[in-house]
Order: C-alpha cells, then structure tokens, then sequence
C-alpha cells in the first residue's frame, strides 16, 4: 500500500526543463558551441548544479574554468529566478488529493534549496512537503540514486510503500537502482523502452497518477 509520495521538481511539478535548456544554450553559444535538447535531456537532466557545470565543461572542451563557468551560469540564472515557473497540469491537484488522503509527501529535486524553494513558495505548494531532499546535500546526482535514498531515509516509510514521481531517464534509473517504485510523467522526451521497462506505470500528466492512487 502506498503511503509516501516522492516528487521530483523540474519538468515534473513545474513546467522548467525548457527554461533550463536555453539557458544552458546561452551558456555554450558564448563560447562558440552548441547543445541540442536530445543532448540537454540525456546528459544534464536531473544531475546536480555543480556536477552539471563540470561536465559541461569536460564535455564540451570549453576554455574557461569552472568559476567563470558559474558565474555565467549565476548572472543568467537570476534573470531566470526572477520569473515564475508554471505549475504543470494536474501539479496542485495531485498535491491536494494526496493532503486530503493522509499520504507523506516529499520533494526530491537536484536545485539548491533557495531556489527550490522559492519556486515553491511562488506557486504556493511549499507547505505541501512534509520533507525536502535538495541537490546541494548529495555528492551525486541523477542516474547515481544517492537523492531518492535519502528523501526515503527522511521518511522511515519502507521503500514498498514509497512511489517516486519522475519525468526523465536519468531519474526513472535512479528511483529503479535506489529499488522504489517509479511512475513515469514524460516531459520533454518519451523514455526509452528500456526506460518505461523500469517504471510501475507511465502516466501523461499528474492528473492520471491521482486516479491511479485512488483507485
């Protein structure tokens, strides 16, 4: 029987993986490269900030080190901050259903927590998450499962009883090797079929995972 609910945050309760490609766009182009959106989602999704920006670096051969890299990175991303992340559809209504019900609800995302959490004070769901598991308390990111272990560990509920909501491969395979049970919202690219083989169910929206819990 589920019990705890565990979120992911960008591309899966706010409408942002989009928002992050350019900016990681912007990044490159200053220093004459390039990134597509199939590179974007398979290699920078759901790892940490920092983890990301080394890559991006190694990666992309770029001539910078790493504290020019962030500041780049920190100078646009505020511009970013400044506006609000739409919540995607079914988002608060899930949110609600699982409240109502008596689920432990928890956050699980690779951003720091100011920035998390600022994201989810403006869409008004911060106090929904009786837990919160940031980028910047784990060594590693996404497919490594360090972050789902720990949003667990927080919860003392039995990985049996736990469901971890995501929308990339890189988080599927993360919730799939820390042993809970994932479900699958697509955002900006399909799973794999290797990728769906991980999850309990793939869903087209928030709203589909609700009628699933209930039923």
């Amino acid at each position: 029987m589920i019990k705890s609910v565990i979120f992911d945050m960008d591309g899966l309760l706010i409408d942002s993986e989009k928002v992050y490609y350019n900016l990681f766009e912007s990044v490159l182009n200053k220093y004459g490269k390039n990134i597509t959106l199939d590179d974007y989602v398979k290699l920078f999704s759901g790892r940490t900030f920092s983890e990301n920006v080394s890559n991006l670096i190694d990666w992309y051969d770029l001539p910078a080190d790493k504290k020019e890299v962030l500041k780049y990175f920190n100078d646009e991303g505020e511009k970013l901050a400044a506006d609000d992340f739409d919540l995607k559809l079914g988002a608060k209504e899930l949110l609600v259903y699982l409240k109502e019900n008596n689920y432990i609800i928890s956050l699980a995302t690779s951003n720091n927590n100011q920035i998390a959490d600022g994201i989810l004070q403006r869409n008004g769901i911060f106090d929904y998450f009786e837990f919160k598991t940031y980028g910047n308390e784990v060594k590693n990111g996404k497919p490594n499962p360090e972050i789902f272990l720990t949003s667990v560990n927080k919860t003392s509920v039995p990985k049996e009883d736990t469901v971890i909501l995501e929308d990339s491969e890189n988080g599927i395979t993360a919730a799939h090797e820390a042993g809970v049970k994932v479900i699958g919202i697509p955002d900006m690219k399909m799973p794999s079929d290797k990728h769906q083989a991980m999850t309990y169910k793939v869903c087209h929206n928030l709203n589909e995972v609700k009628d699933l819990l209930a039923y």
